[in-house]
């Protein structure tokens, strides 16, 4: 959008190309608000983060929980980083498991302390996820 220049020959205040801006943007028809987010994408990066971060900003609160539950992960890909973290918890506690075993088998006088607390945090972590009360926030009753 160009602005005409004032007599004096510079460009009107910001005020008023920012109110232009404002009633152009309400009359556009669906076709130019399409056309208006392809220009949106020539921008640098910086300056479009911005200015969404600054239109989020204004919208009600319930427009702005559906956005966020529109830009959160999807249920297979929060199922998927679910699973890595169990996965790999299993993984410790199986490793502690069998490093206890070893230490008592192969040096029956060593302290087992440690692996014990490893053992006994792992499992409860990984009671946690499996019950899903981790997953929601909830707490035990």
């Amino acid at each position: 959008m160009r602005f005409a220049t004032q007599p004096n020959g510079q460009s009107p205040p910001e005020e008023a190309q920012l109110a232009a801006i404002v009633v152009a943007m309400e009359r556009l028809s669906a076709q130019g608000l399409a056309d208006l987010l392809k220009r949106l994408e020539g921008l640098p990066s910086e300056q479009r983060r911005l200015f969404l971060e600054a239109a989020a900003r204004t919208l009600p609160a319930e427009d702005r929980k559906d956005l966020s539950s529109i830009l959160a992960p999807s249920q297979p890909v929060t199922d998927w980083i679910w699973r890595v973290i169990v996965l790999a918890f299993a993984f410790v506690l199986v490793l502690a498991v069998a490093t206890l075993c070893a230490a008592i088998l192969w040096q029956p006088g060593s302290d087992v302390q440690t692996l014990l607390t490893v053992i006994t945090t792992v499992a409860g972590i990984l009671a946690g996820f499996i019950s899903g009360r981790a997953s929601v926030g909830g707490t035990a009753s």
